[in-house]
């Protein structure tokens, strides 16, 4: 029997193993067969295009988290959004279209929304601004140069399994030297460089964008919206003997609180968009529908030039530019001073700042007859948006000519400045180098927005097209 036991045993191991040698032989066939027919290929394929799907869709989802109270995409908040969301995402823009680059997968979004997978892009390091021309050297802070001033952006480029094939800038020529593209600048701004890389004998496009902002930010515009005049608006400023329309800017000494067809202390050149009684000077910008453009208060001058808003105080500070005021960058509004009666410039100056308001119990806040003068309320100059945000502190209008200097001082066209000391007159300036004074006048106002401490500015380049957005710590 146990003969029998060790016979059986020794044919079941023989089987096994025969069993086990046809198995590899048809494993490695099919192995084979599907190296062969490039299955392992295919599927790391679909792994990739997985990926990518999966990129672009946690893009799309920031992007349609971004959009503004207006209906359009805020690029600032979208940047904001992927960085957050994102951290892996490199982003490369200050407009749109931007790039967003997540495991070496680049996509394109543009103003509408749209999410596009690009082609191989070119890599770019040590990207700066320096004062020699061989694009070496430390890079310039922020906010430190004279306009001008001659200097250079430097940066590196390269592309994994490719070469870069040229570099061009919309702004100056580019040059390549010691491994670095050089490019001379003269102010701030946004340059957009063009870099075509060559992989695998195709030809593909990066766009790189580098904003500007070692110069003097000083009188750069900024985003600023004050919106537009509404009929309520004005019909409250109506209400308190305070508006006149006045497109001809003419001047009298009669008060409107005494008389409607009075213009002394009435502010004018505005009204809102649906007013069709005035369409035709709406049109011709006689008069403005926008608190952020600007009206003329003489002729000859081209007020549009000075619609937007600009800075008026700012410091650098921990690597940011912090921004304290803004100004009109023109003059939204003119106001009518004449000299009815003594001390009316003091009276005036009461009205437009709330300066001497409180002497000798009001007494330039009422005309010579006791009638009491309603003070101007500047509320309605704050951005919506900024002021939910808690970045406004205060509206105002320019009280003295040192709150700005002469980039921003002179405009072509007159504007209040501060009251006068006789109480009489009022300081008026913006064509001459010293402030002119006098007593009669159709003259510009010019409102001062003052900020939180903490708002900086966090894009931008303080161009007209592309001014500067705001941030808060």
């Amino acid at each position: 029997m146990g003969n029998t036991l060790k016979k059986e045993k020794g044919i079941t191991l023989i089987a096994l193993v025969i069993t086990i040698i046809i198995l590899l032989i048809l494993a490695g066939i099919s192995i084979a067969s599907l190296t062969g027919s490039g299955l392992f290929e295919k599927a790391k394929d679909a792994k990739t295009e997985t990926l990518k799907a999966d990129s672009k869709e946690r893009i799309q989802l920031e992007v349609f988290a971004s959009y503004g109270n207006d209906g359009k995409l805020d690029l600032e908040k979208l940047k904001d959004n992927i960085n957050k969301s994102i951290p892996e995402a490199n982003i490369i823009g200050d407009e749109f279209p931007i790039t967003v680059t997540i495991n070496k997968d680049t996509f394109e979004v543009d103003e509408k929304g749209n999410v596009t997978l690009v082609g191989p892009q070119a890599q770019i390091t040590e990207a700066k601004v320096v004062e020699n021309s061989n694009g070496t050297g430390e890079a310039i802070i922020a906010n430190s140069q004279k306009d001008n001033k001659e200097l250079y952006i430097s940066f590196k480029a390269n592309i994994e399994g490719g070469t870069i094939k040229s570099v061009t800038c919309d702004k100056g020529n580019v040059n390549l030297i010691d491994e670095r593209y050089v490019t001379p600048i003269n102010s701030n701004g946004t340059y957009k460089f063009t870099i075509i890389v060559t992989v695998d004998g195709e030809d593909y496009k990066t766009i790189y964008t580098y904003t500007v902002t070692v110069y003097e930010v000083y009188a750069g515009y900024v985003k600023y919206d004050a919106g537009d005049w509404t009929q309520e608006e004005i019909e409250e400023l109506e209400n308190n003997y305070l508006y006149d329309i006045n497109k001809n800017r003419n001047i009298n000494a009669t008060y409107k609180l005494k008389d409607s067809s009075g213009l002394n202390f009435t502010f004018g050149g505005f009204t809102y968009k649906e007013d069709n009684a005035n369409k035709e000077s709406i049109e011709d910008r006689t008069i403005v529908t926008n608190r952020n453009q600007s009206v003329l208060s003489a002729s000859g001058v081209d007020a549009s030039s000075y619609d937007g808003w600009k800075i008026a105080e700012c410091e650098s500070k921990d690597g940011k530019i912090y921004i304290s005021k803004l100004v009109h960058a023109g003059s939204p509004e003119t106001f009518v001073f004449s000299l009815g009666a003594q001390f009316d410039g003091a009276r005036a100056t009461t009205l437009l700042s709330g300066k001497w308001a409180e002497v000798e119990n009001g007494k330039y806040e009422k005309l010579a007859d006791g009638t009491k003068i309603n003070r101007r309320n500047w509320d309605m100059y704050k951005d919506e948006e900024l002021d939910k945000k808690q970045y406004i502190k205060n509206i105002r209008v320019i009280e003295d000519r040192s709150e700005i200097n002469e980039t921003l001082y002179f405009t072509g066209f007159n504007y209040w400045i501060s009251g006068n000391g006789n109480m009489d007159n009022m300081y008026y300036g913006g064509t001459s180098p010293s402030n002119d004074y006098g007593m009669n006048n159709c003259m510009g106002i010019r409102p001062i927005v003052e900020l939180n401490e903490g708002v900086y500015i966090s894009g931008g380049d303080g161009t007209k097209a592309n001014p500067y957005v705001l941030g808060k710590d």
